[in-house]
């Protein structure tokens, strides 16, 4: 048995790889040093490896090595200017005049 660093338990996993962007359903992700290092099912993958750290995502969706390059910087500045105004279309009506 192998010693990792992590063990990630999920119901909904998407790898973004294959069909269906690559849905996995109740697997787990191993995960040594920062490094996906196996992904199976749980039983196997508790029989390979001994994690120093154990997480339960069952009620979540794991996207590993998700980067979310959709980013609007400029409305960071402007965050808590518009929301206060008291106006129904705080976005258009309050903030985008700044």
């Amino acid at each position: 048995m192998k010693q990792v660093s992590m063990m990630i338990h999920t119901s909904h996993l998407y790898t973004m790889s294959g069909s269906g962007v690559g849905y996995r359903n109740n697997e787990t992700i191993v995960i040594d040093n920062g490094k996906i290092v196996g992904l199976g099912p749980r039983t196997e993958m508790e029989q390979a490896y001994q994690a120093a750290e154990v997480i339960d995502a069952k009620d979540y969706m794991v996207l590993p090595g998700l980067i979310d390059g959709h980013m609007h910087s400029r409305h960071g500045f402007l965050r808590g200017v518009a929301q206060d105004m008291g106006h129904d279309r705080w976005m258009m009506g309050c903030m985008a005049p700044f």
